[in-house]
């Protein structure tokens, strides 16, 4: 009884965990939406890696085993290319916070392979997707109908880029940020709500599916990105091939052949609309990611330029074309450029190993989760297809939905058809994991504190306030992560804004040297020469006068 109350806890934390991470960077408004991003991102990292601590220590002290199918053990070797491209990458800081990420994931999904034990367990989890689903898209429709006419009639000074989108091309910002996330995320959740409602009995909760996909589809329609639509053609393909099993009987034929049709003619309708819409720059913008990633492929072939370097390793190849993108916007294509041919052979292993999970589940009997099952994998289809032109699998702030996704595909073919392969030396696994969880663990907590210092100091220099606090909460944040060099740099600015304030040649001085002192990073060197130049300027006026 002790250790079913305990999963129960795990399993509500899991849930809360996903609320969190849609919910918590909206609440991050006193920093500018990168430090958002960044911040809420670390945030949540610690929360997974701290459940995942929590199971594994309650798995050794009540003995008790845990399944970890082959799929897993392919995105554990997934994860450790990742980590390992960490060495030779162009962007080593960047690839370490979002290998710390992938991590988190991986330990995420481990615990709900294990927790995902009932057919209720899978119905809380796929109706909290179906919650944040409407969440999200209330709030998308709710920006395109009220606050867009309101930034249109009286604009916003200093906007961000999502409200700048808001502005340019009417689709609004969402809680993810960007309407691109949020057409991703609606990819990975309206399969979902199409299948609870074919599995649900109770009419309220069919009426409240109902209610939740309508918002759904509203909000794709205002997101007005084309491929996400393509996934969601995939998902009711997938629905289509469901639906020729001869279990079913005529009256469940026509109701699936109803919302596929449904579907397709949304689909159409936005399309059209996409098209007749002003301005064509994304296709130009995606032509030249394509292009840049092919490039990078063939000077990095084997190793990749090093996990989520793209943007710093692209930027010799792509002009600026509504601001330089961080993905390629091919999922596929990213992965090829940073982790070379062999973290891509190993992902589409990984995809392969799950794809015949799915089948398993399409050929079971057991009726009780066949709706649920295709839901899921209509969802996992509808992704992988939409990946081909979009970047929800890689993406931290929609990625881990997607990973839940797998690990719903892996427990419900684990529960109807258990896997052959048993992990051996358990004890020995487990207190690795315990160790490779703590130290995630101890590593968001560090970065967390980092970023949070260097966004605070970020925006005291911005507002041209408190720099001597600013200067002393870089060298905080160089503490807690000295391998980015970014802390000094921001200090550098620091210095040099007090040098405009009060002008003392010694704060010049040290401005220049904390500057130069964060050579070697590529990813500062726009900002590093912008500001040197200024120093410099100010230098030689200094020496001319004398």
């Amino acid at each position: 009884m002790p250790s079913v109350i305990w999963d129960n806890t795990f399993f509500a934390l899991c849930c809360i965990a996903l609320f969190l991470r849609l919910l918590l960077q909206p609440f991050l408004i006193n920093f500018d939406s990168l430090g958002q991003e960044n911040i809420a991102t670390l945030v949540n990292d610690f929360v997974l890696f701290a459940i995942a601590l929590l199971f594994i220590i309650k798995k050794l002290a009540f003995y008790e085993n845990v399944r970890m199918p082959k799929v897993i053990w392919l995105f554990g070797l997934f994860c450790l290319v990742a980590s390992f491209s960490c060495l030779y990458s162009i962007d080593a800081p960047s690839s370490i916070h979002y290998a710390i990420d992938l991590w988190a994931s991986f330990f995420f999904m481990f615990v709900l392979v294990n927790l995902l034990g009932s057919v209720r367990s899978v119905e809380i989890i796929i109706g909290v997707l179906i919650i944040l689903m409407a969440i999200a898209s209330a709030f998308a429709i709710y920006e395109y109908l009220v606050v867009l006419p309101q930034v249109l009639a009286h604009g916003i000074p200093d906007a961000d880029r999502g409200t700048q989108e808001l502005l340019n091309s009417h689709r609004p910002r969402t809680l993810f940020g960007w309407p691109n996330i949020l057409a991703g995320f609606l990819v990975i959740t309206l399969p979902l709500a199409v299948g609870s409602f074919l599995h649900a009995r109770l009419r309220v909760i069919k009426y409240s599916l109902v209610i939740s996909a309508l918002l759904g589809v509203y909000a794709l329609f205002v997101a007005m990105t084309v491929s996400s639509w393509i996934g969601l053609l995939a998902s009711a393909f997938i629905f289509w091939v469901a639906m020729k099993k001869p279990s079913f009987d005529k009256k469940e034929k026509h109701r699936i052949f109803f919302l596929v049709f449904l579907i397709c003619l949304l689909l159409t309708f936005t399309i059209l609309k996409k098209m007749t819409f002003p301005g064509m720059n994304s296709i130009d913008a995606r032509q030249q990611y394509f292009t840049s990633s092919l490039s990078l492929i063939k000077l990095h072939p084997f190793l990749g330029s090093g996990f989520r370097s793209y943007p710093v390793a692209s930027a010799a190849y792509v002009r600026d074309i509504n601001g330089r993108s961080f993905f390629v916007h091919n999922s596929y294509l990213q992965i090829w450029a940073e982790l070379g041919i062999i973290g891509l052979i190993v992902y589409l292993n990984f995809l392969w190993l799950l794809s015949k999970d799915a089948v398993v589940l399409l050929n079971g009997r057991y009726r009780p989760i066949h709706w649920l099952a295709c839901a899921v994998i209509a969802a996992v289809g509808g992704c992988v297809a939409d990946n081909f032109f979009s970047y929800t699998m890689i993406k931290p702030q929609v990625s881990l939905f997607w990973w839940v996704l797998v690990a719903l595909i892996i427990a419900l073919k684990e529960n109807s058809a258990p896997s052959v392969y048993r992990l051996k030396l358990q004890n020995t696994w487990k207190k690795l994991f315990l160790i490779a969880a703590m130290a995630g663990v101890v590593m968001t907590m560090r970065l967390t504190q980092a970023e949070y210092d260097f966004f605070t100091a970020v925006k005291f220099i911005h507002h041209g306030e408190k720099y001597a606090l600013a200067q002393q909460l870089c060298q905080e944040a160089k503490r807690f992560n000295p391998w980015d060099k970014k802390f000094e740099l921001a200090r550098a600015y620091a210095l040099y804004s007090s040098y405009i304030l009060d002008p003392d040649i010694h704060l010049l001085l040290q401005a220049r040297d904390a500057a130069l002192s964060t050579k070697g990073q590529v990813s500062l060197d726009f900002e590093r020469e912008a500001l040197l130049t200024k120093i410099n300027t100010y230098l030689n006026l200094k020496y001319i006068k004398e």
